[in-house]
């Protein structure tokens, strides 16, 4: 027999880990779909399942069946997106991040699609930070200003460079739209 297996990979997808570091590739051996009629067909994988990864990854199935024909498919393995920042106490009221200025716990901040629409929601740490995974796409965050400490208010908008100023409107509590790709960290 010299008749290649017939192999399908399995859509493009996301990683299952990466938020907090590089992504591992998964193991996609089992999603594959390979067929032959000459039978025995086993799958490999490269790069290897547990490889660790940034961004996007190619990852290459290969069938090969009890005649040593072989056949290959491709898919693309994502990493999340990050989304986060800090909410703190702006003790000057001019909307910088300064020496001294500390972070606000348990400030409800919601996620929000490109729809507009809120599609996930987290509280701040001990330190006032924050931080969505996310598949890549379009969003902004809002600051619920109701779970602020009570006298405190959203602080002013865009004083200075993005890490080091509030990003969120003082109205609305939202932040302006910021497009994401697999691996940023923003």
């Amino acid at each position: 027999d010299t008749t290649a297996p017939v192999i399908t990979c399995p859509a493009n997808s996301m990683a299952p880990d990466g938020c907090d570091g590089p992504a591992t590739v998964p193991d996609l051996r089992a999603q594959a779909v390979a067929s032959d009629n000459c039978g025995g067909v086993t799958i490999t994988q490269s790069p290897a399942p547990g490889t660790p990864f940034t961004g996007s990854i190619d990852v290459t199935l290969t069938a090969t069946d009890a005649c040593q024909n072989s056949a290959s498919c491709t898919t693309r393995v994502d990493q999340v997106a990050r989304l986060g920042n800090r909410i703190w106490f702006d003790l000057d009221h001019n909307g910088i991040q300064n020496d001294g200025e500390t972070g606000v716990p348990n400030v409800t901040i919601e996620l929000v699609d490109n729809n507009g629409q809120t599609v996930g929601s987290t509280t701040t740490d001990g330190d006032g930070l924050h931080q969505f995974c996310v598949n890549p796409g379009t969003y902004c965050v809002r600051v619920v200003a109701s779970t602020l400490p009570s006298g405190y208010r959203i602080t002013l908008l865009n004083q200075t460079t993005v890490d080091l100023d509030s990003s969120a409107d003082p109205l609305t509590g939202l932040t302006e739209k910021v497009t994401l790709v697999a691996g940023d960290n923003n």
